[in-house]
């Protein structure tokens, strides 16, 4: 034993850890090999942007978590958004972004 861990069991749960890493690393590349065609298949056979879709699963995401902020959290998010809002002097390119963002978020919400 050296400095009070036996070597052979930190080598063991290192190598236990970077096996499953790589397994980890190997699933996550067959996924994303997946998701690239059903994108590819929404564009080829729905006409679908790849970029709307995309902009659409972050925003679905994100109100995911959004969701599951703990009650304080999710009070504070709101009243952080709200102060936002209540700023009269915006940039025009911030305030015409943000009124886009909160109508598609709008919307976004409706759906579920």
């Amino acid at each position: 034993m050296t400095n009070g861990y036996d070597p052979k069991t930190v080598a063991s749960f290192v190598n236990r850890i970077e096996i499953l890493k790589a397994e980890l690393k190997e699933a996550a590349d067959e996924v994303g090999q997946q998701i690239k065609a059903i994108r590819q298949e929404a564009m080829d056979s729905a006409g679908i942007p790849l970029k709307a879709l995309q902009m659409v699963l972050r925003e679905r995401a994100l109100r995911t978590k959004i969701d599951a902020l703990a009650f304080d959290d999710s009070r504070a998010f709101a009243q952080l958004l709200g102060a936002l809002d209540a700023l009269e002097e915006r940039p025009p390119d911030v305030a015409n972004g943000a009124a886009k963002r909160s109508t598609a978020s709008q919307a976004a919400v409706r759906t579920y």
